[in-house]
């Protein structure tokens, strides 16, 4: 369990329904600048979808930090936030099926909850939409409702009785505790929950900001504060299939960018409350392993070289990956010119880029 001074954020109670610039948000920027104006300047919903690895990283957050490893307190709040589906979700076709049924159900829902597309119209083009994934080929929409009967309107009318909630088996719970246990036992990792005086340890801790014009916001999984020394360690947990190749990921899937864009955030938080004279030092990333193997949970401990990069850009392979800063600057100029459909360098150049010389 975690001890010490602790607490939990209570800066806002809809975090998620804000409509403030956050990392995720730059980071789909810098992928695709028209979805990002769709989804943030127009406010279209981002459909998003739950994986067993996504539901099983909530699970242990969920455990670890707002429960602080209190087993008890877990499982009397799991119904606030979670659905146990008391069959086993598999890989199979037909649960891909049921997911896609279910997002089209609710996208025909009314505010009041009612359904206003016909079952059939609605599984047809689930089937449809499966399909063209390469699920079910060379079969009939109706083969597909047979197998639905048979092995999927289970999970389904699980998932429609529990809408704003996170459906997961009991497997995946099992797995979660054990990788929450491990975390809290293991000797790379347990004194990371363990505080003194005068410190503070701050979980699921949202903060708001300003930077570049915007409003942002940003919701670190823990930060220590030590009065003490006068620093500020932020930490955020990562549950990966393999925990030792964490640099992969690291670059994949953009957590440079999340981690200089929370050092900010909390650098201006420090200031909004008047500790601006404490240190912040770069993030530290704690990724627990969910393959069979049963990996030990690791410590990535980044550096200064790491935040400079993550904030102002860097090349590795041959390959530029943009920083924060660069980022932001971008999006404020395509939002102030409202150009969504070229770079600010291929704008000012009409169109003319030289191309780089390559090693």
């Amino acid at each position: 369990m975690v001890t010490g001074n602790t607490r939990t954020s209570t800066v806002t109670s809809s975090y998620r329904e804000l409509k403030k610039l956050n990392q995720s948000m730059l980071k789909i920027f810098d992928e695709n600048p028209q979805v990002f104006y769709k989804q943030f300047v127009l406010g279209e919903q981002r459909k998003e979808e739950d994986t067993a690895s996504t539901l099983l990283g909530s699970l242990c957050d969920y455990f670890l930090l707002e429960c602080r490893g209190d087993e008890n307190e877990f499982n009397q709040n799991f119904d606030k936030y979670f659905c146990l589906f008391q069959g086993n979700r598999t890989t199979a076709q037909v649960f891909d099926l049921c997911d896609e049924l279910f997002t089209i159900t609710k996208n025909s829902m009314t505010e009041g909850g009612e359904i206003t597309v016909s079952f059939e119209d609605r599984f047809k083009e689930a089937f449809n939409n499966i399909q063209s994934q390469g699920k079910y080929k060379g079969k009939t929409w109706e083969k597909g409702l047979e197998d639905f009967n048979k092995s999927g309107k289970e999970y389904f009318d699980t998932l429609l009785q529990s809408i704003g909630k996170k459906v997961v088996d009991l497997s995946l719970v099992e797995k979660a505790k054990f990788i929450t246990n491990q975390l809290l036992t293991d000797d790379f990792t347990k004194n990371l929950w363990v505080y003194e005086e005068n410190t503070e340890f701050l979980t699921k801790f949202a903060i708001e900001f300003e930077w570049y014009g915007f409003e942002c916001k940003m919701e670190a999984d823990a930060i220590l504060v030590d009065h003490r020394s006068k620093t500020i360690y932020p930490f955020d947990l990562k549950v990966l299939y393999d925990n030792e190749e964490f640099g992969y990921s690291y670059l994949k899937n953009g957590y440079y960018l999340q981690q200089a864009f929370y050092w900010q955030g909390i650098k201006e938080w420090a200031n909004a409350i008047n500790i601006d004279e404490y240190e912040v030092k770069p993030m530290t990333f704690i990724v627990a392993d969910s393959s069979k193997n049963g990996r030990r949970p690791l410590i990535y401990k980044l550096t200064e070289h790491h935040l400079m990069q993550g904030l102002t850009g860097f090349y590795n392979n041959g390959r530029y990956y943009r920083g924060v800063s660069e980022l932001m600057g971008a999006v404020s100029w395509a939002n102030y010119n409202q150009i969504w459909n070229v770079s600010r360098e291929a704008f000012e150049n009409n169109g003319i880029i030289t191309l780089q010389e390559f090693k």
